[in-house]
């Protein structure tokens, strides 16, 4: 380990994620009065390290049990095959399309087409990166880190060779505020942000906007109504959703998103859903109702070191 490497690791996670904030923004966050959403991840992140739910559903194949528990099995996507590590060779006849996942980060996949020859050479380097070592420790997203490294493949959902659009509901103390649909993720990728009544919100985040705004699907309600069930008891997530011919599938859920740092396009949409943020606390107890998510799946695996 590099030096540098090793000071950053004496540094605590309040410091280090200030410091983050500012390279990021080129302004010092107040973490105990945040006004911007980023700025309210950034205190979320660091206040919510008691919460052993985090860790339970943020991995890809704990959540499932959990999430069925609550909004029914028909909305989670089937798992083909799951382990440690892949299994020899011989025994990866899964049925294409799929798709490989590490279970325990964002953003790894892997996607077998139909008629596809799989490179298992590099398939099998690619996994070995993902397992080397846990993720979320560098940029300090405690959850991901308590989560053990393991692999998935689920079959693709959607039109062939088309991945369905990542819809993700921004949801304040329960409540859903913000719905962000992202198009074509591999390709020409664009985003747009409406209320839950179908505005167009004035800000681009993280992907600009395209000419034609889509309109709002026919069971856009079910959707809302799914997301409030799932983030009920938190004081935020964003429900990652897919909807296939009028289908609601979970995708997962993502509560640090875009890790604290996703820009806004003008800078005023981040302070937009800072004040959300802020005003959806009215009323809200999480020592309230909050639900278990089948918190027993993982009650020993995802204890917290030393208590």
């Amino acid at each position: 380990m590099r030096i540098a490497e090793r000071v950053t690791d004496l540094i605590s996670d309040n410091l280090y994620l200030r410091v983050r904030f500012r390279q990021q923004f080129g302004w010092w966050p107040n973490v105990r009065n945040p006004r911007s959403f980023n700025e309210h991840l950034l205190r979320y992140k660091l206040s919510s390290k008691s919460d052993q739910r985090l860790p339970l559903l943020a991995d890809k194949i704990a959540a499932k049990a959990a999430v069925a528990q609550q909004i029914g099995e028909h909305h989670v996507i089937p798992t083909i095959w799951s382990g440690p590590r892949l299994p020899p060779r011989g025994e990866r006849n899964w049925p294409k399309p799929y798709v490989l996942k590490a279970t325990h980060r964002s953003g790894a996949n892997i996607f077998v087409h139909d008629g596809q020859v799989e490179n298992w050479d590099a398939i099998e380097a690619t996994c070995a990166e993902w397992l080397s070592a846990p993720f979320g420790v560098k940029g300090r997203e405690w959850h991901y880190a308590k989560i053990a490294p393991r692999l998935l493949v689920e079959p693709c959902i959607g039109p062939p060779g088309t991945p369905p659009h990542d819809i993700k509901i921004f949801c304040f103390h329960g409540k859903a505020h913000v719905i962000n649909i992202i198009q074509d993720r591999f390709g020409e990728t664009k985003a747009y942000s409406f209320d839950t009544n179908w505005n167009l919100l004035p800000f681009d985040f993280i992907k600009k906007r395209g000419p034609e705004v889509p309109p709002p699907p026919a069971n856009v309600q079910d959707l809302i109504r799914i997301a409030e069930a799932l983030a009920h008891g938190f004081e935020y997530v964003s429900v990652d959703l897919y909807n296939v011919d009028d289908h609601i599938y979970f995708g997962e859920m993502t509560f640090t998103t875009a890790n604290g740092t996703g820009q806004f396009h003008p800078p005023s949409g981040d302070f937009m859903l800072g004040q959300l943020w802020k005003q959806s606390a009215a009323g809200f107890s999480s020592s309230g109702n909050a639900p278990q998510f089948a918190y027993s799946v993982a009650e020993e695996r995802y204890a917290a070191p030393g208590g």
